[in-house]
Protein backbone atom coordinates (compact mmCIF):
# COMPACT_ATOMS: atom_id res chain seq x y z
CA UNK A 1 0.00 0.00 0.00
CA UNK A 2 2.84 2.40 0.82
CA UNK A 3 4.56 1.64 -2.46
CA UNK A 4 1.27 1.94 -4.36
CA UNK A 5 0.92 5.54 -3.23
CA UNK A 6 4.53 6.39 -4.07
CA UNK A 7 5.78 6.95 -0.52
CA UNK A 8 9.35 6.26 0.49
CA UNK A 9 9.80 3.61 3.18
CA UNK A 10 11.25 6.28 5.47
CA UNK A 11 8.06 8.36 5.08
CA UNK A 12 5.87 5.42 6.07
CA UNK A 13 8.03 4.62 9.10
CA UNK A 14 8.09 8.27 10.23
CA UNK A 15 4.29 8.48 9.96
CA UNK A 16 3.90 5.20 11.85
CA UNK A 17 6.20 6.44 14.63
CA UNK A 18 4.16 9.62 14.94
CA UNK A 19 0.92 7.65 15.16
CA UNK A 20 2.43 5.24 17.69
CA UNK A 21 3.52 8.23 19.78
CA UNK A 22 -0.01 9.66 19.75
CA UNK A 23 -1.38 6.32 20.96
CA UNK A 24 1.32 6.08 23.66
CA UNK A 25 0.32 9.54 24.88
CA UNK A 26 -3.34 8.48 24.92
CA UNK A 27 -2.53 5.38 26.99
CA UNK A 28 -0.28 7.32 29.40
CA UNK A 29 -3.06 9.86 29.97
CA UNK A 30 -5.70 7.13 30.31
CA UNK A 31 -7.66 8.08 27.19
CA UNK A 32 -7.15 4.50 25.96
CA UNK A 33 -6.30 1.26 27.72
CA UNK A 34 -3.79 -0.08 25.20
CA UNK A 35 -1.67 1.08 22.29
CA UNK A 36 -2.69 -0.74 19.08
CA UNK A 37 0.81 -0.05 17.68
CA UNK A 38 2.58 -1.67 20.63
CA UNK A 39 3.40 -4.99 18.95
CA UNK A 40 3.82 -3.74 15.39
CA UNK A 41 7.41 -3.73 14.16
CA UNK A 42 8.61 -1.68 11.23
CA UNK A 43 11.41 -4.05 10.26
CA UNK A 44 14.14 -1.49 10.75
CA UNK A 45 14.72 1.05 13.47
CA UNK A 46 15.51 3.97 11.21
CA UNK A 47 15.58 4.26 7.46
CA UNK A 48 17.75 6.94 5.95
CA UNK A 49 16.64 8.82 2.88
CA UNK A 50 18.26 7.67 -0.33
CA UNK A 51 19.79 11.02 -1.14
CA UNK A 52 20.01 14.36 0.55
CA UNK A 53 17.90 16.97 -1.14
CA UNK A 54 19.68 20.10 -2.24
CA UNK A 55 18.24 23.17 -0.61
CA UNK A 56 18.55 26.40 -2.55
CA UNK A 57 17.93 29.55 -0.58
CA UNK A 58 16.32 32.42 -2.47
CA UNK A 59 18.48 35.42 -3.23
CA UNK A 60 17.69 38.83 -1.80
CA UNK A 61 16.44 39.90 -5.25
CA UNK A 62 14.05 36.91 -5.35
CA UNK A 63 12.74 37.70 -1.87
CA UNK A 64 12.20 41.34 -2.84
CA UNK A 65 10.37 40.23 -6.01
CA UNK A 66 8.04 38.00 -4.00
CA UNK A 67 7.38 40.81 -1.52
CA UNK A 68 6.62 43.32 -4.31
CA UNK A 69 3.88 41.07 -5.72
CA UNK A 70 2.03 40.49 -2.44
CA UNK A 71 -0.80 42.64 -1.11
CA UNK A 72 0.19 45.10 1.65
CA UNK A 73 -0.83 43.08 4.71
CA UNK A 74 1.19 40.06 3.54
CA UNK A 75 4.48 41.77 2.69
CA UNK A 76 5.84 41.39 6.22
CA UNK A 77 5.30 37.61 6.08
CA UNK A 78 8.00 37.25 3.43
CA UNK A 79 10.57 39.03 5.59
CA UNK A 80 9.64 37.12 8.74
CA UNK A 81 9.97 33.83 6.91
CA UNK A 82 13.14 34.70 4.99
CA UNK A 83 14.90 36.74 7.64
CA UNK A 84 13.82 35.00 10.84
CA UNK A 85 13.28 31.48 9.54
CA UNK A 86 9.62 31.39 10.55
CA UNK A 87 7.22 28.99 8.92
CA UNK A 88 3.97 30.38 7.54
CA UNK A 89 2.02 29.62 10.74
CA UNK A 90 4.57 31.34 12.96
CA UNK A 91 4.83 34.33 10.64
CA UNK A 92 1.03 34.72 10.56
CA UNK A 93 0.90 34.61 14.38
CA UNK A 94 3.15 37.67 14.79
CA UNK A 95 1.23 40.75 15.98
CA UNK A 96 2.17 44.39 16.47
CA UNK A 97 1.41 44.04 20.19
CA UNK A 98 4.43 41.75 20.47
CA UNK A 99 6.83 44.62 19.78
CA UNK A 100 7.94 47.58 21.86
CA UNK A 101 8.78 50.10 19.15
CA UNK A 102 10.37 52.54 21.59
CA UNK A 103 13.03 50.09 22.73
CA UNK A 104 13.16 48.25 19.35
CA UNK A 105 12.82 44.92 21.18
CA UNK A 106 10.16 42.20 21.20
CA UNK A 107 8.03 42.19 24.34
CA UNK A 108 8.10 38.41 24.77
CA UNK A 109 4.32 37.99 24.44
Amino acid sequence: MVEERGYEESTAINRYETLAGVFSFAVANEYMTRNPCQHVRTGRQRVKRRAKKTIRLPTLAEIEAIERHLPGPHKLLVWLMAGCGLRIGGACAVTLQQFDFESSMPTGR
